[in-house]
């Protein structure tokens, strides 16, 4: 079918509004799209420092408006997500076509931790393009979890993602608690702390592994696949499941964890830390590994500036993500590590910093967890609409939820995948086709949260 444009005054009044909101300092947090009375509703939610502005645009199916990213060109994945569901397209489009030779790598790889397709226009073995199709991945969770209860929305969200499950679990149930006023007890939050704490040293460790696997090196690989085992050994004494799924509740948790059990948890991951540090040490120190990582993966400061996660901290740009969270965090004492070079060495020396950094942590709360309840009572068949920004292990995690007497009536999801995936194509321009993977292993990209 024909796709009809918006005239140049719509198209234009839309665009100012981006332009409006981005020269006050709002950054884009998350586009949502809905179909009613054949019309496409987009809402292009804007945030800053906690305060959110939502821009409005109607459309009629068919129609081809503009395209976000050139004001905030982390939104291009976010549009992807609403041309595969609805009937609409965003101009100019940002598919390159390359003119060298083609070849395509993928969606199923060895190094590759997920499926994804890579198209690479190449000349001399050096990538001059690159084209990325996902897809593989996608289950409509979102339209799934419509007109379902809470406790049914909660468990599909924790089995999403094999790194972020708990986290998108976790800032689905804060939707809910601050949506319905819910005051959850001390001790749970705490509780929730520490295990979001144990999932982001989950993350760090198979994002080393991954690294190591694209650099070649079998025994740092194998010392690494070793540290997971430890991290597995720790979470079987709190679940069955190492993403902890069934433990979450709207209200607090399912159950409690005993200090005993936290102990020992916190005993075992302490083994970790010599091995972490020899790991980084030696990588640091072999100048063949470190000149490899440093000139690959090179991200620019103005896009490492709308990124999340460690990218944003390899450029040198301080930057909390666990301040995002109603957890508890500022109650405890640490220094949130940074690097310079905004290449892979940046990032992977960020890995073994933030994966020691999530084990002093953990051995804090364990030592500081307070007594008490670890649920509070509470309904959630009540009516309402949240948007939640929470830390996931790869840095921001948004959430829209709306609810109606109890029933999902719509839930959104942008996770920092979604957020830094845009950037991947421009940084792997001028990279040699052997050291692609590498570069894949330190964007982190969780697909299976941004397909969903």
């Amino acid at each position: 079918m024909m796709r009809k444009s918006w005239s140049e005054k719509q198209s234009s009044s839309l665009a100012g509004k981006w332009f409006t909101f981005k020269s006050r300092g709002y950054n884009l947090l998350m586009i949502n799209a809905t179909q009613a009375e054949n019309k496409i509703i987009l809402e292009y939610i804007l945030e800053k420092e906690g305060d959110i502005e939502i821009v409005k645009a109607s459309v009629p199916p068919n129609y081809e408006i503009p395209s976000v990213v050139e004001v905030f060109p982390q939104g291009e994945q976010m549009q992807h997500e609403i041309t595969q569901r609805y009937p609409i397209s965003f101009f100019p489009r940002m598919t390159k076509h390359p003119d060298s030779s083609v070849i395509e790598w993928g969606p199923f790889h060895p190094l590759l931790p997920e499926p994804v397709k890579f198209r690479l226009g190449l000349k001399d073995e050096v990538i001059e393009s690159t084209c990325i199709e996902t897809g593989y991945n996608y289950r409509g969770l979102e339209e799934s979890c419509a007109g379902r209860k809470a406790e049914e929305v909660l468990e599909m969200l924790e089995r999403t993602s094999a790194m972020n499950g708990f986290c998108m679990g976790l800032a689905f149930v804060h939707a809910l608690e601050k949506m319905h006023g819910v005051d959850v007890p001390e001790k749970a939050r705490w509780l929730r702390m520490f295990l979001m704490e144990m999932t982001y040293l989950h993350a760090s460790l198979h994002s080393l592994s991954h690294t190591a696997q694209s650099l070649g090196l079998a025994a740092c690989s194998a010392r690494i696949f070793k540290l997971i085992g430890l991290y597995c050994e720790a979470a079987a004494l709190i679940s069955e499941h190492p993403q902890f799924s069934g433990v979450l509740e709207a209200g607090g948790l399912s159950r409690d964890i005993t200090i005993e059990t936290l102990y020992t948890v916190n005993a075992i991951i302490q083994e970790m830390e010599e091995d972490l540090k020899d790991i980084r040490d030696q990588w640091e120190g072999t100048p063949s590994i470190a000149r490899r990582l440093k000139k690959n993966g090179i991200v620019d400061d103005r896009s490492a500036r709308l990124m999340t996660g460690r990218a944003v901290r390899a450029a040198g740009i301080s930057k909390d993500f666990r301040k995002d969270s109603v957890l508890p965090w500022s109650k405890l004492s640490y220094t949130i590590p940074q690097a310079a070079g905004s290449n892979c060495f940046a990032r992977v020396m960020l890995m073994m910093e933030d994966a020691l950094l999530s084990l002093e942590l953990i051995d804090q709360i364990a030592e500081d967890m307070p007594h008490g309840d670890v649920k509070s009572p509470c309904r959630m068949d009540g009516s309402g609409e949240a948007i939640v920004r929470e830390p996931e292990a790869y840095g921001t995690l948004a959430l829209l939820v709306r609810q109606d007497e109890g029933r999902l009536q719509e839930l959104k999801i942008r996770s920092a995948a979604a957020l830094n995936f845009p950037f991947l194509p421009q940084c792997l321009e001028g990279t040699e086709i052997h050291d692609l993977p590498l570069v894949i292993s330190t964007f982190e990209l969780d697909l299976s949260s941004m397909e969903k």
